[in-house]
């Protein structure tokens, strides 16, 4: 008698190679080389999903080391350090948001973030702060 979780292996084992086979033009001829067969497709499978996570990740830490980079430019900029803008980048698109003292800060902090080694592009969210009113 066959122990039940070697049936039950055996058996998935046999329905994941007949999956295989519906994409292959030859089936093959024994049970075993059914199973090979079905393994060799989940190694395939398991691979183009590590490769795909693998670059999904590279891709995430450069665009963490783009955002970092841009924070460093606005920071050591003497005009913009002082104030806190917000920036994200997503497949090399920055995006800041934040309130500026001016239009040209605005147009500034653009200009220097899109300079960056990486930047495909900017999405300027910054908004120009009203000036207060000191109005008694």
């Amino acid at each position: 008698m066959i122990p039940r979780n070697v049936s039950l292996t055996v058996a998935l084992a046999i329905a994941v190679a007949g999956l295989a086979d519906c994409q292959q033009s030859q089936a093959p001829s024994s049970a075993a080389e059914q199973m090979k067969q079905g393994a060799k497709q989940f190694g395939r499978g398991a691979d183009a999903a590590a490769k795909q996570l693998a670059h999904a990740a590279k891709k995430s830490a450069g665009d963490a080391a783009i955002t970092t980079k841009v924070r460093a430019a606005l920071a050591n900029d003497a005009g913009l350090k002082t104030l806190k803008l917000d920036v994200s980048t997503d497949h090399g698109v920055v995006t800041m948001s934040g309130t500026v003292d001016s239009e040209a800060d605005r147009d500034h902090a653009a200009s220097i973030a899109s300079k960056v080694s990486g930047v495909t592009s900017v999405n300027n969210e910054l908004r120009v702060q009203a000036p207060a009113s000191g109005g008694s």
